[in-house]
């Protein structure tokens, strides 16, 4: 995979209709590939952005990142981003709830990990780019 994580918080802006989702993540690129495959495949667990995506399409959305952090920090600079942009309401965003919390407050069981694990042995990961082309 990777061999240098980077950590950051970022934003995902629909260029049609100025909505944004803000996130967090201690191995962006990772993250971001992540949010490439499950859009692409019709696959993301946020239905109200996966509808967008599928409304507007791809080329109507790119990834920034808004700032570099600590992995420690990842969670307080994503909540003060929430904050500010307030993305969770519908007039502004996709994100679903007000707080940043790590993996959105879910707890994956052992099984459950296993499976996305072996829904993702062998597929190809490619480069961090600036927009999901």
């Amino acid at each position: 995979m990777y061999k240098n994580k980077i950590s950051a918080c970022y934003r995902i802006i629909n260029l049609g209709n100025k909505k944004i989702y803000i996130g967090s993540s201690t191995h962006i690129k990772s993250r971001w590939n992540g949010h490439k495959n499950l859009l692409r495949n019709n696959k993301h667990s946020n239905k109200y952005f996966q509808s967008s995506w599928n409304k507007y399409g791809k080329e109507s959305f790119l990834f920034e990142i808004i700032l570099y952090c600590s992995p420690e920090n990842c969670i307080f600079f994503e909540q003060k981003l929430l904050n500010v942009y307030k993305p969770y309401l519908r007039d502004n965003g996709y994100n679903l709830r007000a707080k940043a919390e790590t993996n959105c407050g879910l707890i994956l069981s052992e099984e459950h990990k296993a499976k996305i694990s072996k829904s993702l042995k062998g597929k190809y990961i490619g480069e961090l780019n600036s927009n999901f082309r």
